[in-house]
């Protein structure tokens, strides 16, 4: 298994220098696509076809029922409907244009289990910054030559 890739950043809340913290560097991003290819590459007696419509009935299903008020806990993830916004009082309904319906996930216990044995690694990444090909002095007209004002 791969490391998970971190780099270190200073912490805007804290003294300068004194509060650092990681940030994990994604080794990319994958599309459902992507994770069924990974799927079929581990070897199953399913097809394609049934595969994707197991997956995606599962997703639509505990969709639905987070979506009505059920905590629904797997082996990744944990997942129950938060509501956002403040009341006015006990007895205040809910109001769509003061509050909206969220959810909150957190890892399931087999992830936790997965994640104690998974290792991370710190990486520099490079700044942004302009990395010119090439320079034209419009004074001038040369290329990457001495720039006047």
């Amino acid at each position: 298994m791969a490391s998970i890739l971190f780099k270190i950043l200073s912490s805007p809340f804290g003294e300068k220098g004194k509060k650092f913290f990681a940030r994990v560097v994604p080794r990319g991003v994958l599309s459902p696509e992507d994770v069924m290819q990974q799927l079929l590459k581990r070897g199953t007696s399913f097809g394609e076809a049934d595969l994707r419509g197991a997956i995606f009935l599962y997703e639509d299903v505990v969709m639905d029922l987070v979506a009505e008020g059920y905590h629904v806990n797997t082996r990744i993830f944990n997942a129950k409907p938060t509501i956002k916004g403040s009341f006015e009082s006990a007895a205040d309904f809910f109001d769509s244009s003061k509050h909206t319906i969220s959810v909150s996930l957190s890892k399931g216990k087999v992830m936790a289990k997965h994640l104690e044995k998974a290792s991370a690694e710190r990486t520099v990444t490079p700044k942004v910054a302009p990395l010119p090909m090439q320079y034209k002095d419009h004074n001038s007209g040369l290329l990457n030559k001495k720039i006047t004002p």
